[in-house]
């Protein structure tokens, strides 16, 4: 994992991201040793989801979530993170990817570290990968 080094709590982040086939990788939210964080997938492998949710066990699944993406191409991820419980939007090429908000704030960490998972998974060749660029974070405004 590649992180931020300052905490967030309510931001809207923005990255293009290009992956090879098979490769698992993701956006992290609000990640700190002591509490939960959340994940929105890329799995870019055989029953892999794009834009499912997931923290220590899946919150959402999300198995249309490759409707928009663009195979060999550079992708277009924006996800906001708000709010306690935390909710989270992404969209993927300018289309709606996932909208869910947590039920309950109990064991999620209310601010924390933005990541970027660099994690290939079992049996993938070693020439696959992942790639990000023009990573942009913004704060969100506390209402």
């Amino acid at each position: 994992l590649i992180y931020t080094e300052a905490p967030w709590d309510d931001f809207e982040f923005q990255v293009e991201v290009k992956i090879d086939w098979p490769f698992d990788s993701g956006i992290f939210l609000r990640m700190t040793p002591d509490a939960k964080g959340m994940q929105v997938t890329i799995d870019h492998r055989e029953g892999g989801e794009c834009g499912g949710l997931y923290a220590d066990g899946w919150v959402l699944h999300n198995p249309e979530g490759w409707t928009h993406f663009r195979k060999g191409e550079w992708n277009q991820f924006v996800v906001v993170c708000e709010g306690q419980p935390m909710r989270v939007q992404a969209w993927l090429n300018g289309e709606s990817l996932v909208d869910h908000q947590l039920d309950s704030a109990e064991g999620y960490a209310r601010t924390g570290l933005i990541g970027l998972q660099v994690h290939g998974g079992e049996d993938v060749p070693l020439e696959t990968k992942v790639q990000f660029r023009g990573m942009r974070v913004r704060a969100l405004d506390a209402n």
